[in-house]
């Protein structure tokens, strides 16, 4: 794997401080910056703050010039208790390609110790130097693997422990390490919820458009007569429209068999209208 060197020379402090003094730069060159921070060298600022761009804390414009993320802000600002920056560390761990990929190799070469289970910075560096192709020296990648178990220990998973005393540099982990492994990576994760809900959408569409296509067929069946049949007459209300209408279904039809029943006042049995219905019935075969 070719990716860009992940953050080395860094501590959590630095970073920290770096995000609260500049919380309000809306575009700061990082020489004028590392001037204002004077317990702080050029190098180890420009190493900080390429921590701090790498892990989404701080943003590059084209130009050049430096400015914080929201999630900069946030520690910037010291807004966040101990549990919400916690969740904000695992967030941006969660976000960056290189600590996710280094996560799935090492996770869980953890190793068991006098009543503690550890990983080993030793472990990590040569994980890395195996499975990634950085070209940097092995300094810089021993720097790099000190700093991926300082995030991990803000993040809240574990306690960062210097090695002395026969002991190697590590991440004792804690019981929520095992959890954190298990985390997918919050762009999955969001990336999965859309693409849910975009084919619940799609599938709540489609049903309605099939709704919609029922309806429209089954009225349009009720609508439509039989082949073979004849509309019925209302030959109740006026006798002249009844007998155009029967007189043009007859003509129009090839054969058929049709019952009517005609109710004619006793009034109206010498009408025209009456006697020349019943000629025309009667002029049919």
């Amino acid at each position: 794997m070719d990716l860009d060197t992940p953050p080395y020379d860094a501590t959590v402090k630095n970073i920290r401080q770096i995000c609260e003094e500049f919380r309000d730069i809306s575009g700061g060159d990082s020489a004028e910056m590392s001037e204002s921070i004077d317990d702080m060298g050029e190098t180890t600022f420009d190493q900080n703050l390429n921590a701090a761009v790498t892990l989404g804390l701080f943003e590059i414009d084209e130009g050049g010039l430096y400015k914080p993320t929201r999630a900069g802000k946030q520690i910037g600002y010291g807004g966040l208790d101990e549990i919400e920056e916690q969740e904000l560390f695992r967030t941006l761990v969660k976000e960056y390609d290189f600590y996710n990929e280094l996560l799935d190799i090492v996770g869980d070469e953890l190793t068991t110790e006098n009543g503690e289970q550890f990983l080993e910075r030793d472990l990590v560096q040569r994980e890395i130097s195996i499975n990634f192709d950085l070209g940097v020296g092995d300094r810089t990648i021993e720097s790099a693997a000190g700093t991926f178990l300082k995030i991990l220990d803000e993040c809240g998973v574990g306690e960062y422990k210097q090695g002395r005393r026969g002991y190697p540099t590590r991440l004792v982990v804690n019981e929520q390490y095992a959890g954190f492994l298990s985390e997918p990576p919050e762009s999955d994760s969001s990336n999965g919820e859309d693409e849910t809900i975009v084919q619940e959408q799609l599938t709540t569409d489609d049903k309605r458009e099939e709704e919609k296509v029922d309806s429209d067929s089954k009225e349009a069946d009720q609508e439509r007569p039989e082949e073979g049949s004849v509309d019925v007459v209302d030959t109740e209300s006026k006798p002249e429209e009844a007998h155009m209408d029967l007189s043009e279904s007859l003509a129009n039809s090839e054969q058929i068999s049709v019952e009517i029943n005609i109710n004619v006042s006793s009034s109206d049995w010498d009408s025209e209208d009456v006697v020349s219905l019943i000629k025309t019935i009667q002029s049919v075969d």
